[in-house]
């Protein structure tokens, strides 16, 4: 028995010992890591750094040779500090944080993390506001999507928008299908809250002005169509205006825009209700099997600007550049083009309630417009608001040259194929 509380004893006091060099040896390391901080010493913490280590809240696969000398010569040496927390964790991580005094005067608490091998695996002392690019996330979500040539998806139409099912994070629901929304935009009640990053920023604006209460959320699961995207970081806002809509669709996830199709040539037919998907080549080739769509009534040339085709209808033989919309509902004309065409607008005294996707509502006035052309085809009068609103929205050459949008109303009148890459909208 005598031997066996000596054994314990003496595995105890190696235990206590190996425990107190760890510490030694963290403390070391933390002394040397502030010293490599104040001469801005980068190839000697990068000596101390594992591979895979994060420095603050930069992306882990960052070129750390290249950051780490830029962000030294921006930091502010410490003066002095004291410990906060110092732990070992369950994975067998070291995690240290400190409270210094910075020589400006300022104070902070950096973090520093390291592994088994006494490595740094976590370099906590930025801390930045990222800015997200919602079109790069969505184009490198789908370089790791397996594209079909083809897809076919039905679609309900409710108030003239489009709507198409999909999963999101395992649930059923729908987007609002919108070629005037740039790329994919999440509703943030769908989202859960561990896959927002706040840290992350980034501006929408639409053409009621700048959209509030954006965050990013990262890693969602999408299934649309014939097309998983395991690992989707998208924008995230409320959208709230659409819990009307999902009292008669289901739910909505959000918009579904112009980037995850703009490698298709894409064709709405509003009879039958579906979208067919033909994926195209830069130069807008079919890449494969094709649908068959038989010979259109016209073929109109449209310009792209950012997301946006445009097109020239013709009114008294005068051209008048219109984008167009399947996500609006209504067609919209600019004020500044009501004088001009004053003999084609019928007003009936009727106003609507214009809603941009910043959340802006303005009393409008409705007209039809009529005796519009588009190519040798005479256009059906179309309901259309009267805007002062930002279409087109922009400075300068980022403007974008059109006096109005054409949606649901212009659209509904054919059966439409877009080959964005050629620069041609069909007609049948």
């Amino acid at each position: 028995m005598g031997k066996k509380i000596v054994e314990v004893l003496i595995l105890y006091v190696a235990l206590i010992g190996f425990c107190h060099a760890q510490e030694q040896v963290i403390h070391a390391n933390i002394q040397k890591i502030i010293i490599l901080l104040n001469t801005k010493n980068s190839s000697g913490l990068l000596e101390m750094m594992a591979d895979s280590c994060q420095i603050g809240n930069l992306p882990a696969t960052i070129d750390k040779q290249k950051v780490l000398p830029d962000i030294l010569a921006n930091f502010q040496g410490i003066d002095s500090y004291d410990w906060i927390t110092d732990h070992r964790k369950s994975t067998g991580d070291h995690f240290v944080s400190l409270l210094v005094n910075y020589k400006n005067g300022g104070r902070g608490k950096p973090t520093f993390t390291f592994n088994k091998d006494g490595k740094l695996i976590e370099l906590g002392i930025i801390k930045v506001k990222l800015t997200a690019n919602p079109a790069q996330a969505l184009a490198a979500a789908l370089s790791n999507t397996i594209i079909p040539d083809t897809m076919r998806v039905k679609f309900k139409l409710v108030n003239d928008l489009i709507y198409v099912p999909a999963k999101l994070n395992g649930m059923d629901g729908f987007f609002m299908f919108d070629s005037g929304a740039p790329t994919i935009m999440l509703r943030k009640k769908y989202v859960p809250d561990h896959a927002i990053n706040k840290d992350v920023t980034l501006d929408f604006t639409g053409m009621g002005g700048n959209m509030s209460d954006v965050n990013w959320s990262v890693g969602n699961h999408l299934i649309w169509g014939d097309m998983i995207i395991k690992s989707l970081d998208a924008a995230a806002v409320s959208l709230d205006e659409m819990d009307q809509e999902e009292l008669m669709v289901g739910p909505l996830f959000g918009l579904m825009g112009f980037g995850i199709f703009s490698g298709f040539q894409l064709s709405i037919d509003y009879d039958q209700q579906e979208l067919l998907f033909e994926r195209v080549d830069r130069g807008g080739h079919l890449t494969g099997i094709s649908f068959k769509h038989g010979e259109p009534l016209a073929t109109i040339p449209i310009t792209m600007r950012r997301h946006i085709p445009i097109i020239d209808i013709h009114i008294d033989g005068k051209p008048y550049p219109m984008g167009i919309d399947c996500g609006a509902n209504t067609n919209l004309l600019k004020q500044e083009v009501v004088h001009d065409l004053k003999t084609h607008l019928r007003f009936e005294g009727k106003t609507t309630s214009l809603l941009g996707v910043g959340n802006r509502k303005v009393i409008s006035e409705v007209a039809h417009l009529e005796e519009a052309q588009v190519g040798p085809l005479t256009l059906v009068p179309m309901s259309t608001v009267i805007t002062d609103q930002a279409i087109g929205a922009g400075k300068g050459d980022q403007q974008l040259p059109m006096v109005g949008l054409l949606g649901t109303p212009f659209l509904k009148q054919f059966k439409v194929v877009f080959n964005f890459q050629i620069g041609h909208l069909y007609l049948y």
